[in-house]
């Protein structure tokens, strides 16, 4: 027995150039939704197939009323939305890695040239600065991935094109804000064995969270 993904490649074949054109583009509309779960994804994409080979070789937009995005949409509005997970641990979980990450390798690159100490004040106020643009990614990651519905290709490129965009501004900070940075604050003479201490105790926080997702 076909599964409903091997029937709907298998109807799509007997499709025309322009109806199976059509299709595609509800398809990768429809499958940005992550709101509708894909068993129903799969069932609404069949019965628009079913409905275009029962029409022939008449056009899509005859035969359903309307052109490919306007239709899916409608049927993004007619599926019931799945029971959503909460997904921001997901985004805690990644922002926890990075900034572990980042404090690990401060901390070896720290031990590697000598320099154990550090300014309590300029590391506090640098972990700040790398956290508010952790959290700018994070958040604007999460909003693309809740409300992005478009097509495939358009998503990626919006992904790519806000992380660039934050990456420059993250590495503006770090490099050229932090290179002005006065030191100030409490001098610590074991600060590359804190930062190490720091991001292994992230990590350890994020592997807990990742259990919790």
């Amino acid at each position: 027995m076909l599964t409903k993904k091997q029937l709907i490649q298998e109807k799509s074949g007997q499709l025309t150039e322009a109806q199976q054109a059509y299709i595609k583009t509800v398809e990768w509309v429809v499958a940005s939704d992550k709101n509708i779960a894909e068993h129903d994804k799969e069932e609404a994409l069949l019965k628009a197939i079913e409905r275009l080979l029962e029409a022939k070789d008449a056009a899509p937009e005859e035969t359903l009323g309307m052109d490919a995005t306007t239709y899916a949409r409608q049927l993004t509005h007619k599926l019931p939305d799945v029971t959503q997970t909460n997904q921001i641990p997901l985004f805690v979980f990644i922002g926890t890695l990075i900034m572990s990450a980042f404090l690990v390798v401060m901390g070896i690159i720290h031990f590697i040239n000598k320099e154990h100490v550090f300014y309590v004040g300029t590391f506090v106020v640098s972990i700040l600065l790398v956290f508010i643009c952790i959290v700018c990614m994070l958040v604007g990651a999460y909003i693309l991935w809740k409300h992005y519905t478009v097509t495939a290709a358009k998503s990626i490129a919006a992904y790519f094109l806000i992380g660039s965009g934050i990456l420059i501004m993250y590495v503006f900070v770090l490099v050229f804000l932090l290179m002005i940075l006065p030191n100030f604050g409490k001098v610590i003479s074991s600060g590359a064995l804190i930062e190490l201490i720091l991001g292994i105790a992230g990590f350890i926080t994020a592997t807990i969270i990742w259990r919790k997702i």
